[in-house]
């Protein structure tokens, strides 16, 4: 076993409304204090986003003017030094896939969502085991609304 590998976790939370962060805001605090945590949060799209800390920045994206209102606003996004909030839907399978193969050593994933996210994050696992030679573990919890 190599002491020398750094543990490095990277927290997913979608969330339908930016309000619901409002639940964990000293926890999200906590984590985003944490260098060896990278904080990700997707919200369903927000025309006035609010940032977390007033030490976040929040950024748009250039758009051309043929883009509509709608699409400008749900480009915002609020970001830190290792955490960033976006207003736009989590592709699961897309950003677990990047990050298991960004990752240099063994890798956990532990996923806890509804069946859609839930099977996002195992074909993504499923997708890195035929890509990479390292060991990738995974643990699910289900729920539904």
């Amino acid at each position: 076993m190599n002491r020398n590998l750094q543990t490095r976790i990277v927290f997913y939370w979608a969330v339908r409304d930016s309000s619901y962060r409002n639940w964990f805001s000293e926890e999200i605090e906590y984590l985003r204090e944490n260098p060896n945590i990278d904080l990700r949060i997707y919200c369903c799209p927000d025309p006035n986003p609010v940032p977390l800390t007033s030490s976040e920045k929040i950024s748009s994206s250039s758009s051309s003017s043929s883009s509509s209102d709608a699409e400008k606003e749900a480009k915002h996004e609020v970001s830190s030094q290792y955490s960033y909030e976006k207003y736009e839907q989590l592709n699961v399978h897309d950003e677990v896939l990047t990050t298991i193969m960004a990752n240099d050593g063994d890798t956990a994933v532990f996923c806890c969502g509804p069946e859609g996210i839930n099977l996002g994050a195992r074909n993504a696992v499923i997708s890195s085991l035929s890509q990479q030679s390292n060991y990738v573990d995974y643990y699910e919890e289900s729920f539904s609304w």
